[in-house]
């Protein structure tokens, strides 16, 4: 194995480290990603001082959150001694086992609980580690380790690198897989330390590079391209995501043969996720958060996005810089796009990767599926209930444990119980990490709601000869009780059919949820029937909206307090919506017995909102650069103008039925309902606060 890092930004280097003022004193120690070495040794380390505390403050602050406390101090106590004894220079990495309950051994026996340290001295580096003993894990013994060869001084080097555009090929620079993604910046990372590209103009940092490095492997290069999201992107970055149609996956990573997981769940998790590119979701993009941690653990993420990216399909991989920085190689997953998005100052909470995945919940197609896990997934499981659409939630129990005192059980099929506050807690625990984009979180009382009567779709491992969907059973979450139903996971002896059909079964289930038989929702324009609108703006416009204004009349919806602004979680259950959508859907345009009253007039106007937000891509979707700015009336119209018909009627149609709304007695607000269906009309990848100004331009018109 050959490195080539340039020298001077590695141990190799005799003043190495030197710190500068606008770094912390932090290295970091970035092995071969496809060795089990870099689990337990790879990270970040932090110099401790002549007091035995770190010297960085970030670090000294925020310890209690990523280290344990018995080896922190164990680390700490034993740093001192030496510096004082020594003279020597000592950097501190936590143990894996705080974040990582895993009992993983790399080749030299080092347990992921140990504490490692690396000392300087006399110009020479070498490993110790403090390992807990096996009686009383309270009390450490102390491991030395050879000397640091030259090979793996060339891994030990700063957090952050720089190199300039005009070094790095484009081959080697990732690409975003979002729409129109445009606060994302291509990134470099080895571990824990990150190669950032220089901006236009900015001054050449001492830490800039000639060349990307490379290091020459088995495994190939060991420096693998991302997307750098910065915080003042975040915001930006998690409409991108919702935008997109998502499968976001949560899931446990386990030693193989874990009695915590299913000891074949690779092979479950690998085939559900080819046949589900034949399915339904074979657009979306599926959207990871969790780790692999080492090649060779059992990660329900990295098992099921795998052949999904195989077979030609988007992959994207969140992960929050503090975490990356923090354990390395832990979070790379070696196939889809790697999104590291920028974590506030001492955040080490981990959430805000988790944020990104939910963000693409707010997408009215996406789903989410889990497979086997902890508390982690349990609390994914509760806002996956809450923000995914209603039945596009599902479990993959077939990946739960077979065996043992764990057996059938698992937080991916609801079998660990919360309490209404920690439930509470999981869904607003969301908003701190995007507080404007999060705004469509339910409140406290519809998450109650919601979780009361929304179903987990829960999928069983069937046998040759059981009928379809033999293994399909449902859960709706209560507060403070687990599903007491235990669904054993695939055992050893699972054959090939058997994998197969388990996954023809989920790709069948997931078809006839998603699979659109409506005649009239979810259906692009030139799909539908259309007719003269002699009442409203000329030209052909589709004979359910025609129909639809019809309704809002005649049901009084002009003058409904809220109307357009109630909960579509409650609207949907009144009887006038249920028989009015089945009838359209059905193709069905006769009349329909309206009563005047806000129960009917809600459900039309819904019906309304359903017609325009199902519309594939947005209704303007095909219009090249819409929105524009918008900056006035007359941009505005003047876009208007541009569009073909039927497009410009639609949108004039829908200015005029709301204005009917504005002006009679419901005292509607023109600016709400313009931010509500501006995006509804722009496409998926648009702007929103640009479409919400250039609807604004012609409703008040």
């Amino acid at each position: 194995m050959a490195a080539c890092l340039e020298p001077k930004f590695t141990a190799a280097d005799p003043s190495f480290p030197t710190f500068l003022d606008s770094e912390g004193h932090v290295i970091c120690l970035t092995p071969d990603r496809y060795d089990d070495l870099s689990f337990v040794l790879g990270g970040a380390y932090v110099e401790m001082g002549a007091d035995g505390e770190p010297m960085d403050d970030v670090w000294k602050g925020s310890a209690s959150d990523f280290v344990r406390a018995e080896g922190y101090v164990a680390a700490k106590e034993w740093s001192k001694t030496e510096i004082e004894t020594n003279s020597s220079r000592v950097f501190y990495s936590p143990a894996k086992s705080r974040r990582f309950a895993m009992k993983v051994l790399n080749p030299e026996k080092l347990s992921s609980s140990a504490e490692n340290l690396l000392v300087l001295k006399e110009g020479k580096w070498a490993r110790h580690a403090l390992c807990p003993q096996a009686d009383d894990k309270t009390k450490y013994n102390h491991e030395e380790q050879p000397e640091m060869t030259p090979d793996e001084l060339s891994y030990l080097t700063y957090l952050n690198l720089y190199i300039a555009k005009e070094n790095v090929s484009e081959e080697n620079m990732a690409k975003t897989i979002m729409g129109k993604d445009k606060g994302t910046v291509c990134v470099w990372n080895a571990g824990s330390c990150l190669v950032h590209l220089l901006k236009e103009g900015q001054d050449i940092p001492e830490r800039t590079m000639s060349a990307l490095p490379q290091r020459i492997s088995v495994a190939g290069a060991t420096f693998i391209s991302g997307l750098w999201v910065p915080a003042d992107k975040r915001e930006e970055f998690f409409v991108t995501i919702s935008n997109e149609p998502t499968v976001a996956i949560t899931g446990a990573t386990l030693e193989k043969n874990s009695i915590f997981g299913s000891p074949v769940a690779t092979m479950a998790a690998e085939t559900v996720g080819r046949f589900l590119r034949e399915s339904a979701l074979k657009d979306h993009m599926m959207c990871s958060a969790s780790m692999r941690v080492y090649p060779d653990s059992t990660s329900f993420d990295a098992d099921l996005t795998k052949p999904w990216q195989e077979a030609g399909g988007r992959v994207a991989q969140f992960t929050g810089s503090n975490i990356q920085m923090l354990h390395g190689a832990a979070w790379d997953i070696e196939h889809g796009t790697s999104y590291i998005i920028e974590e506030d100052i001492g955040d080490f909470s981990n959430h805000t990767k988790e944020a990104a995945l939910f963000a693409g919940l707010k997408h009215p197609t996406s789903a989410f599926i889990l497979g086997n896990g902890g508390p982690t997934v349990n609390i994914n499981l509760t806002r996956a209930m809450a923000l995914c659409p209603a039945g596009h939630v599902f479990s993959l129990a077939g990946c739960c444990s077979a065996e043992g005192q764990f057996r059938g059980s698992s937080a991916a099929i609801g079998s660990i119980p919360m309490k209404k506050e920690s439930q509470e807690d999981a869904l607003l625990s969301l908003g701190k990490f995007a507080p404007h984009f999060f705004t469509w979180l339910p409140s406290v009382e519809e998450l109650g709601k919601r979780l009361a009567e929304r179903e987990l779709t829960i999928f069983g491992p069937v046998k040759n000869g059981a009928e379809a969907g033999a293994g399909v059973t449902v859960w709706k979450l209560e507060v403070g009780k687990g599903n007491p139903t235990k669904i054993t996971g695939f055992d050893k002896d699972t054959t090939t059919e058997e994998y197969e059909a388990y996954a023809a079964m989920v790709r069948e289930h997931v078809n006839r949820v998603y699979i659109n038989t409506s005649q009239v929702f979810g259906k692009r324009l030139d799909a539908l029937a259309g007719r003269k609108n002699i009442d409203g703006p000329p030209g052909d416009s589709p004979t359910v909206l025609h129909l639809l204004s019809t309704w809002l009349e005649k049901s009084g919806g002009w003058d409904c307090k809220d109307v357009f602004c109630t909960p579509p979680a409650k609207v949907t259950e009144f009887p006038d919506y249920i028989k009015m959508k089945e009838r359209l859907d059905n193709g069905d345009f006769s009349e329909y017995p309206v009563v005047a009253g806000d129960e009917c007039a809600h459900s039309v106007a819904q019906l309304i909102m359903d017609w325009f937000a199902g519309m594939p891509d947005g209704l303007l979707g095909s219009v090249e650069q819409f929105p524009s700015t918008a900056a006035s009336e007359e941009a505005a119209f003047g876009q208007l103008n541009e569009l073909e018909e039927p497009l410009s009627n639609i949108v004039l149609w829908l200015a005029d039925t709301l204005n009917h709304v504005v002006e009679g007695k419901a005292d509607a607000n023109a600016d709400a309902l313009a931010g509500l269906f501006g995006p509804m009309l722009a496409p998926t990848w648009a702007d929103a606060a640009a479409a919400h100004r250039f609807f604004w331009h012609i409703l008040v018109s």
